[in-house]
């Protein structure tokens, strides 16, 4: 199919799914964009936005779909979803489903990376300008409950996931219930997250890794370059065969934000 053939098709799904999910006086404005196949399975929730709508606020990207195919994308909303900001893109094959009574809260300049799972029967929280790889999970549930053998306690299956802002979680790591991560968090691959993390007071941002996460390392946090400029800096650390430079001055970086 050519260009103008995907951008009908696309154009096409763009409007249904936007009158599916939305009243008729905010669909007009199609704040959602459609450049995947997109599955609703289930709509009897809210969207709100806190925001002034606009064209492709939110968009079903097709980011990684050169790694991970070109599987259909699901939403499920039985909930509430709030869209705070602009420039939310989400990856081929995401899951985004909010039960009923839950929540998923949407900052400004989000991008899911291909085949995430947003999943939540509380409230999930997404900090402005989190970045994901591919195969995440946000998951505010254990589905079930469990017992206690010997003391007959059982455990809340649920509890809200808060994300600060600048965040970025690394390809397979999975944020569970309870996970809160404050600004410039970066989460290692494979990592579960189970708890709050804090920043000690003589630090800037954490890294966390492992299973279950713990801190590994302090004050390194994402460059969100745009791809131009990624390849100008990759060709830098070539021509000049180094392991790390300095930028004094971030202000001569372009950001994609």
């Amino acid at each position: 199919m050519n260009r103008y053939g995907r951008f009908a098709v696309n154009f096409i799904r763009t409007i249904i799914f936007n009158f599916k999910v939305l009243n008729y006086k905010d669909a007009l404005k199609l704040p959602f964009w459609l450049n995947q196949k997109v599955i609703i399975h289930g709509n009897s929730g809210k969207i709100h936005f806190t925001v002034p709508i606009k064209r492709k606020m939110f968009v079903f990207s097709t980011i990684h779909s050169e790694i991970l195919g070109k599987a259909p994308s699901h939403w499920t909303n039985h909930g509430e979803v709030l869209i705070g900001g602009e420039n939310i893109r989400v990856g081929t094959g995401t899951c985004i489903s909010c039960f009923k009574n839950a929540k998923i809260q949407f900052g400004n300049n989000v991008t899911f990376g291909g085949k995430n799972k947003v999943i939540s029967q509380q409230k999930i929280s997404l900090g402005i300008n989190l970045r994901t790889a591919w195969d995440v999970q946000i998951i505010d549930t254990n589905f079930h409950y469990t017992i206690d053998s010997r003391s007959k306690e059982v455990a809340s299956k649920q509890k809200q996931i808060i994300i600060g802002d600048d965040c970025w979680l690394a390809n397979r790591s999975s944020l569970m219930k309870g996970a809160i991560l404050p600004d410039k968090t970066v989460v290692a691959s494979n990592s579960i997250v189970n708890k709050e993390f804090k920043v000690p007071e003589e630090q800037d941002s954490l890294v966390i890794g492992g299973s279950p996460a713990k801190i590994i390392g302090y004050n390194i946090s994402r460059l969100r370059l745009t791809g131009e400029h990624e390849m100008v800096l990759t060709s830098e650390f070539e021509k000049l065969n180094l392991e790390k430079i300095i930028i004094k001055d971030t202000n001569t970086l372009k950001f994609d934000y």
